[in-house]
């Protein structure tokens, strides 16, 4: 099984063997770890961290639609989106503020 946490061998060892009692758990310790897709536009992945924190994920789905209209459908990079006026993301339905957080996380 390969190494998944930065815990010591024995201290990890300790807590898979007690975890393993339970069915449930054991099959999913046994079973191969996913495989993620990385996702190369972290701008892009942040603002809609931010619309689905703060709002229904309903709502965050139709803003972040929204959102990429003001792009042509398409994935903004991080430039375009720092260029973009924040009264433009309010006429959106979401709020400059959210937008100032976006910008001020990016500046940092």
């Amino acid at each position: 099984m390969a190494k998944r946490t930065n815990i010591p061998a024995p201290v990890e060892l300790a807590y898979l063997d007690h975890l393993r009692k339970d069915k449930r758990l054991n099959k999913i310790l046994n079973e191969p770890l996913a495989v993620l897709p990385i996702k190369r536009n972290i701008a892009l992945r942040l603002i809609g961290s931010i619309m689905s924190q703060q709002l229904s994920v309903k709502v965050a789905e139709v803003i972040y639609k929204r959102f990429l209209a003001l792009y042509g459908g398409k994935e903004p990079t991080a430039t375009q989106i720092l260029a973009t006026p924040p009264k433009r993301c309010a006429a959106l339905a979401y709020p400059m503020r959210k937008s100032h957080t976006y910008k001020t996380s990016h500046d940092s």
